[in-house]
């Protein structure tokens, strides 16, 4: 079987971010025939943890397979750059800045009577199973989907930061997970900025490992900077604004920093002019041929449709957790 070489095309990432909701969604309810067995233990749960990251990962193999193609992401999974040492510094900014909204947006749902989902994990076996799913599978099949398929995808059709902001948007959706979403989204957005700058879809996955692996293990040190932030109300406002702005700024400089080293690599420079100048001509050509075909509203629609079925199921967990 002979498979074409292709740039991921703007339809195409939208359709493998759909076709992973659908696997999301097959997933849980199988899940869900777990829970009705009566196997509610943290293995089981674990388990299909594993197995959706690993249908995750599948989607994009069984879509390109069947069209004969071999996909060439916008940020490939290429040797490691100089640039990369810098990413593991993002996770940390990106916890300690942004986590603090997102524990003021959860601290508003427990005062509403929102009860909470979450593991306590007892045990070598049922962290070592936790580590697997959140700090490996996870950021490689997610960062996959989201930074790797579906960003290459959108910035075809719109600016890169809007693309990663949309790219952010789904990421923070698709978890269906209300205690989550804000801190998912301003993840998300990092990590596309991470790939943007980066050129590689391994400093996304790095951030996101590193993110997962801070909340896994040095969740007691986290919640202590919190408390001692948030000691009262007029140090939770300005701590959560100051915090945050900090983050911003120091996530900006690290990205423009790591763009910086890239730009100094000679190797490195000629090769993504290279790149930059037949990527741009073939954006051209695919994007002028989308644009006649109407795809660019086809796709936006599929977009949106993905987000409400998100959106949806979203909806239905929190009402859930209400009850």
């Amino acid at each position: 079987m002979r498979f074409v070489k292709k740039e991921v095309g703007y339809l195409d990432g939208i359709m493998v971010l759909l076709l992973a909701i659908a696997g999301n969604l097959g997933v849980q309810l199988l899940a869900g025939i777990i829970v009705g067995a009566g196997q509610t233990s943290n293995y089981a749960q674990l388990v299909c943890m594993i197995i959706f990251q690993l249908v995750f990962a599948a989607v994009p193999v069984i879509y390109y397979s069947a069209k004969k193609i071999r996909p060439a992401l916008a940020f490939p999974v290429n040797k490691p750059r100089p640039s990369l040492a810098l990413a593991p510094l993002l996770p940390v900014i990106s916890m300690f800045g942004f986590m603090l909204p997102a524990l003021l947006f959860e601290t508003l749902l427990l005062n509403n009577g929102y009860k909470p989902s979450g593991l306590e994990f007892s045990g070598a076996g049922e962290t070592a199973l936790a580590a697997i799913a959140t700090i490996i599978l996870a950021p490689c099949a997610e960062e996959l989907i989201f930074r790797g398929f579906l960003l290459s995808g959108l910035k075809k059709e719109f600016n890169t930061y809007v693309a990663a902001l949309m790219s952010a948007l789904a990421f923070s959706l698709m978890h269906m997970n209300p205690e989550q979403t804000i801190y998912q989204f301003f993840l998300g957005y990092v990590c596309a900025l991470a790939a943007i700058k980066s050129g590689t879809l391994l400093a996304p996955i790095i951030v996101h490992a590193g993110s997962n692996a801070l909340a896994m293990f040095a969740d007691g040190a986290i919640m202590k900077f919190v408390q001692a932030v948030t000691r009262n109300a007029v140090s939770a406002v300005l701590g959560t604004a100051g915090l945050f702005i900090a983050a911003a700024a120091a996530v900006w400089g690290v990205c423009m920093l790591m763009e910086l080293i890239n730009r100094k690599c000679k190797k490195e420079n000629k090769e993504n002019k290279k790149d930059a100048d037949e990527h741009a001509n073939a954006e051209n050509t695919d994007s002028e041929k989308e644009k006649k075909s109407g795809n660019r509203k086809t796709g936006l629609m599929l977009y949106v449709g993905s987000l409400g079925i998100c959106a949806v199921m979203w909806i239905f967990v929190f009402v859930a957790a209400m009850l």
